[in-house]
């Protein structure tokens, strides 16, 4: 359930958060639906700093030149 975009907007929402930040596939599912609610960050990388032991290399998920 929590893996789903819109449900992580909704709870957003519910919460009075300021903003959402999500990977580029996620936002792009719904900003044009809650525009108009909520601004969007796009997260660009990603990383795993929670492992152990800890890896630090950064997955590109887009580009600031993608559509």
């Amino acid at each position: 359930m929590y893996f789903d975009s819109e449900i992580i907007v909704k709870l957003a929402l519910d919460a009075g958060c300021n903003a959402i930040a999500s990977t580029l596939r996620g936002l792009a599912l719904f900003s044009r639906k809650y525009t108009n609610k909520i601004p969007f960050v796009v997260k660009l990388n990603h990383n795993e700093l929670l492992t152990f032991p800890k890896k630090y290399d950064h997955i590109v998920l887009g580009s600031v030149k993608e559509p």
